[in-house]
């Protein structure tokens, strides 16, 4: 996979992942985040441990 599609594929993932609804009234940071990662993995399960984490991080940071 070139390097642009690599990117636009970071992208879309982490757009998918932004979208996941939490119930951020009944949730704390910690636990959306890993609900995210949870749907994020059970909908892609090519994915790495690793990506998932990335993907966890970068949720987490804009949910801050």
């Amino acid at each position: 996979m070139a390097t642009r599609e690599r990117f636009d594929r970071v992208q879309e993932l982490r757009d998918e992942m932004g979208g996941i609804p939490v119930d951020w009234s009944a949730r704390s940071l910690l636990e959306g985040t890993q609900d995210a990662m949870r749907v994020m993995a059970a909908r892609h399960p090519e994915l790495s441990r690793a990506s998932i984490r990335k993907l966890g991080n970068y949720f987490s940071y804009g949910w801050r």
